[in-house]
């Protein structure tokens, strides 16, 4: 990791099913369309620091 880059890591998980896969992204989906003026972010989840926006994806990119 370099520890010059301020970009947060990302996070991989895997799901031992695709029906909680489902539940999570409608879960997410759903907040964020319920709070458009602040959408998923570290506070939201609890953590202090540096407020970040959190994104959620189904796919992953070559880089990962």
């Amino acid at each position: 990791m370099n520890e010059d880059n301020d970009r947060p890591r990302s996070i991989v998980v895997k799901l031992q099913t695709t029906r909680k896969r489902d539940e999570i992204l409608a879960a997410v989906s759903k907040f964020n369309k319920n709070n458009q003026d602040d959408k998923l972010n570290t506070s939201s989840l609890g953590y202090g620091g540096k407020r970040s926006p959190v994104y959620v994806s189904e796919h992953l990119s070559p880089y990962n």
